[in-house]
C-alpha cells in the first residue's frame, strides 16, 4: 500500500472596519472616552478624535457594543424630550433607530405616553430613580435601512447592534444618544451649565405673609404662549420656605409633578392638549409656607438656576423662544397676606412685543381700584397718558396704544394702581419697531 502526503494551500483575507462615534445631534458632536468591541473576539479600539478602528479582522458578523469608558456624564433630558415621544407616538415619522430606543425608555418596543411620564419624572428628580434597566447611553449605527417609522420596533431593544463585513469596511457611522434625549438637544462637548437662552425670570411685587402662613406664588407669562410642555428649574431658601404643592395654570385640582433637592425645585409637565394662556395669566400656581417670619425688610425670591433645561415648549413639542416669566416675592408681615394678594395679584404685559403700530396692553386688577397708565421715552418724558385716575373693576382689562406717532425704539409703559390705601406699580419696556 502506498501513502502519499497532500498539501493544502488557504489563502485568508484580512479585513478592516474603521468609522466615527457621534452625538446624534444636530451637528452631530464627535464623542471620546468611549470603546467600541466587536465580538466574537472581543476586538476592542478606544475612541479618539470621535474615531475609531479595527485590522485584521476575519470577514463575518459581529455584535457591537459600545462602554462609556471616559464616564462620560449624561444631560439634555426635560419634559420637552418628553412632548416629542407623544407626538411622535400620535403622528409617526420615520426617525433612526438610535433616536427611537433612547425614547423608549420602558424598554418595551414602544414609544407611550409611559415613556414620556418617566422622562418628565426623570427630568424632574434630576435622574434619581435613574433607567430601571436602561444603559444611561443609548448606541446603533446609522444606517437608511435602520429607521423606524411605526410601533413597534422590530428587531426589538434586546437585539444586540450588528455589523456584517464581507470587505473592508470604512466610514461606518454609530450614533448616541443620552437615554431620553429624544430631541436630541445635548451638546456632550460642553458639559458646563448655562442660562436658558430661550427662558428667564423676572420679579413681581413682593407679597406678605407671616412666620407659619401658607399662600399660593403663582408664576405668570409675560406674554401669550401655548404651551405643551414646563420644564422649570428654580432656586429658592430652602430654610425660609417650603413647596407644599405645585398645579396648572389656577386649576387647583390638576397637580404638576415637582421635587425639591437642597434649595433647588424642579418642575415638570407636558401634555398632548397645549395649554393657551393670554399675556399676563398665570401659568403655573406653587403653594408655599413661610417657615418662619422674615427679618425686618428682608425679601426673598425664587430665581432661575443657570441651566439650558429651562424651558417651555408648544403643543407640537418645538421650544418656545424669549419666554419671560413673573413671580412675587415674599417680604415679612404681622398681619399676614394683604389684601391684594389674598384675590391675586397685580399683572401688565403686552402683546406683541416688539410691535409696529399698534400692540396690546393686557393688565390684571387683584381687586377693584383706581387705575392710572402711561408711557414714557428713554428719558423720562411721557409721551402718552392712556388711563388718568379711572376706577376698574377687578379681573382683566385690555386697552390698545396706538403708537404709530411714535418713532421706533424702546419705551416704558407703567401702570399705577392704589386700592385701600395700597399702592402697586409696575413697569413693562415696549419695543416700536418701523
Amino acid at each position: 500500500m502506498t501513502t502519499a502526503d497532500w498539501t493544502f494551500t488557504y489563502t485568508v483575507t484580512k479585513i478592516s472596519v474603521s468609522g466615527t462615534l457621534s452625538y446624534y445631534n444636530a451637528v452631530n458632536t464627535s464623542l471620546n472616552g468611549f470603546t467600541v468591541t466587536l465580538n466574537p473576539g472581543g476586538f476592542t479600539s478606544l475612541v479618539s478624535g470621535g474615531a475609531f478602528s479595527f485590522s485584521n479582522l476575519c470577514p463575518g458578523t459581529y455584535t457591537v457594543s459600545v462602554t462609556n469608558t471616559g464616564n462620560k456624564p449624561v444631560g439634555g433630558i426635560n419634559s420637552t424630550d418628553a412632548a416629542q415621544v407623544n407626538a411622535w407616538s400620535v403622528t409617526p415619522t420615520p426617525i433612526e433607530k438610535v433616536r427611537y430606543y433612547a425614547g423608549d425608555v420602558v424598554k418595551d418596543d414602544h414609544l407611550l405616553g409611559v415613556d414620556a411620564s418617566r422622562i418628565v419624572m426623570y427630568f424632574v428628580t434630576n435622574g434619581n430613580p435613574a433607567w430601571t434597566d436602561r444603559d444611561p447611553w443609548t448606541f446603533w449605527p446609522a444606517d437608511p435601512s435602520h429607521l423606524v417609522s411605526a410601533n413597534p420596533v422590530s428587531p426589538s431593544t434586546g437585539t444586540a447592534m450588528t455589523l456584517n463585513v464581507s470587505g473592508d469596511l470604512t466610514n461606518q457611522v454609530i450614533y448616541g444618544l443620552c437615554t431620553g434625549d429624544f430631541n436630541r438637544s445635548f451638546a456632550p462637548a460642553s458639559m458646563k451649565n448655562t442660562a436658558s437662552n430661550t427662558l428667564s425670570l423676572t420679579n413681581g411685587t413682593a407679597i406678605f405673609a407671616k412666620g407659619g402662613a401658607e399662600f399660593d406664588l403663582p408664576v405668570y407669562t409675560e406674554s401669550a404662549v401655548n404651551v405643551g410642555a414646563i420644564s422649570l428649574i428654580m432656586n429658592f431658601p430652602s430654610d425660609k420656605l417650603e413647596i407644599m404643592g405645585v398645579t396648572l395654570a389656577n386649576q387647583a385640582n390638576t397637580p404638576v409633578m415637582f421635587n425639591v433637592s437642597g434649595n433647588e425645585l424642579r418642575i415638570g409637565w407636558t401634555s398632548v392638549n397645549e395649554l393657551p394662556l393670554k399675556a399676563a395669566e398665570r401659568l403655573l400656581t406653587l403653594r408655599v409656607k413661610l417657615l418662619n417670619s422674615l427679618a425686618k425688610d428682608e425679601t426673598v425670591y425664587f430665581t432661575l438656576a443657570a441651566n439650558q433645561l429651562n424651558e417651555l415648549a408648544d403643543g407640537m413639542a418645538g421650544v418656545i423662544p424669549d419666554v419671560v416669566l413673573n413671580m412675587n416675592g415674599i417680604t415679612s408681615s404681622a398681619l399676614g397676606v394683604n389684601p391684594v394678594v389674598s384675590n391675586g395679584t397685580l399683572r401688565f404685559a403686552n402683546y406683541p412685543n416688539p410691535f409696529i403700530g399698534t400692540t396690546t396692553l393686557a393688565y390684571t386688577l387683584p381687586v377693584a381700584g383706581e387705575v392710572s397708565i402711561e408711557v414714557r421715552d428713554m428719558l423720562g418724558s411721557i409721551v402718552n397718558t392712556l388711563v388718568e385716575n379711572a376706577e376698574q373693576a377687578a379681573g382683566d382689562h385690555t386697552l390698545v396704544l396706538d403708537a404709530s406717532t411714535l418713532s421706533s425704539g424702546i419705551y416704558l409703559a407703567t401702570l399705577k394702581f392704589n386700592t385701600e390705601g395700597q399702592s402697586m406699580t409696575r413697569t413693562i419696556k415696549i419695543v416700536r419697531n418701523h
